[in-house]
């Protein structure tokens, strides 16, 4: 099922027909007492939806930034996915209502554009921090792959560029890129004979 299909036909809401399939069968594993498996069931839809998103966006053009785009497809789809699913669930439970002393330490991100709510669950917060944090390292590895080629498209390729960066400051795997760069720069020197001298 195409997920953007879904979203676009009728938002996402505690009665989307989808979040009411999803949420059942979350409780019915609930209630067996398969709690933990049935987040990481959703989750991996979720992530392998998200991972199939970056890699469309970003592909193989290098001449415009994608990450905008993917954030803000992951604020109107998988988020209000999430928050449909996390109400129907009853688990979507604002800071507000939180006792003092018990409230997530992510409660002081700003929670501007959460669907027009000012107070948004701290479940769909680390969902938020999660999917950015995949896509952002998702991303990465897609430029960091093409690097080379990247280079050579320079100053065209600038907002790949400048995509890779902001992913960079975002997980902190510069190292990731240093190695990638060396073995990308190693593989042309060893083929042409220039490093067995």
């Amino acid at each position: 099922m195409d997920i953007d299909e879904c979203y676009s036909q009728d938002k996402f809401s505690e009665n989307n027909k989808l979040v009411k399939n999803i949420g059942k069968v979350v409780c019915d594993l609930r209630n067996l007492g398969f709690t933990s498996m049935t987040e990481d069931a959703y989750a991996s839809a979720i992530f392998m939806l998200l991972k199939a998103k970056v890699h469309d966006l970003a592909g193989d053009d290098y001449r415009s930034s994608v990450l905008d785009s993917i954030k803000g497809w992951i604020q109107v789809v998988p988020l209000q996915f999430l928050n449909a699913l996390l109400a129907y669930l009853g688990d979507s439970i604002s800071f507000v209502q939180h006792s003092p002393g018990t409230e997530s330490p992510l409660a002081s991100q700003p929670s501007s554009g959460y669907f027009g709510t000012s107070t948004p669950s701290s479940g769909l917060i680390r969902w938020k921090l999660r999917l950015e944090y995949f896509a952002y390292e998702t991303l990465q590895d897609l430029r960091i792959a093409k690097l080379f080629e990247i280079i050579v498209d320079y100053p065209d390729s600038s907002p790949a560029i400048e995509d890779l960066k902001q992913c960079l400051k975002y997980t902190g795997q510069h190292s990731k890129l240093v190695e990638s760069f060396l073995s990308a720069l190693r593989y042309p020197l060893t083929y042409c004979g220039c490093l067995n001298q």
